[in-house]
């Protein structure tokens, strides 16, 4: 087991009082394995994926439970090794790149970055490596793409230098937070399918977040469903699909 998450509970407090976010989420990644965690908008899924990263910044807090990573508890772990965790063994994929991005700087600068933090290659070699990449993600001509800024990119291959700055790190838990929905369906397939092959060449597990049930039954091995905070289904992939006992997930299954 790699990732293991145990009854986490997420809570935002603002002036108007309190209110749960996250509830009772317990769910556990395998070594190269793709979940799906699945659910509408707000469903809290989104949410999780940023708790397991301790990104959340108030008025959201996480109130309760165990994030468990390689036998470590990542809330026991101070910043300094959170922040090299982060980037590195645990990588995140976000919706739309072009915002994630800093858009004064070329692609090739903002992996470097990754690499300056969770590397010890020398420029020349960082250089190498970048290109390496983004030739790994299968974007045509790396060394143009790397001299290039997000805003002069279609989405697709901002997606794509997104997924090679996330692998700079060399990561063994990739999170990736719908990333497809802005793209159109062959893209979206596209996308999906480098996940797959980059799970099996560099052993990598990940968490799939994402509304679509559908890319779900294609793509992940196991899936999790989310509604309001909390879990309402989860098992392998086939096993939910075949025989939805939720009526949420059923409500997911006939929006196919």
């Amino acid at each position: 087991m790699l990732l293991n998450l145990e009854n986490l509970c997420v809570r935002v407090f603002s002036e108007q009082g309190e209110k749960s976010i996250v509830h009772g989420v317990s769910f556990s990644v395998d070594e190269q394995q793709i979940l799906g965690l699945v659910g509408g908008s707000g469903s809290g899924k989104s949410t999780t994926g940023l708790a397991i990263l301790r990104l959340l910044i108030p008025p959201l807090v996480v109130t309760e439970g165990k994030i468990i990573f390689q036998n470590q508890d990542l809330f026991a772990l101070g910043q300094d090794d959170m922040r090299r965790l982060r980037g590195g063994a645990i990588a995140m994929v976000f919706q739309e790149p072009l915002y994630a991005f800093n858009p004064v700087f070329t692609i090739g600068d903002q992996i470097d970055e990754v690499l300056v933090c969770h590397t010890s290659l020398s420029r020349s070699q960082r250089k190498k490596r970048c290109l390496e990449l983004l030739d790994l993600t299968e974007i045509p001509d790396p060394v143009r793409i790397s001299r290039s800024y997000p805003h002069q990119l279609s989405g697709g291959l901002r997606q794509r230098a997104m997924m090679a700055q996330a692998l700079a790190g060399n990561p063994r838990l990739l999170i990736a937070d719908e990333p497809t929905s802005n793209l159109d369906v062959t893209i979206q397939a596209k996308i999906m399918n480098l996940f797959v092959k980059l799970k099996k060449e560099l052993a990598l597990s990940i968490i799939l977040i994402t509304h679509d049930l559908g890319l779900v039954q294609h793509f992940s091995d196991s899936v999790v469903v989310m509604k309001e905070g909390a879990i309402v289904e989860q098992g392998k992939t086939n096993e939910v699909i075949q025989n939805p006992r939720h009526p949420y997930t059923r409500e997911l299954m006939r929006a196919l």
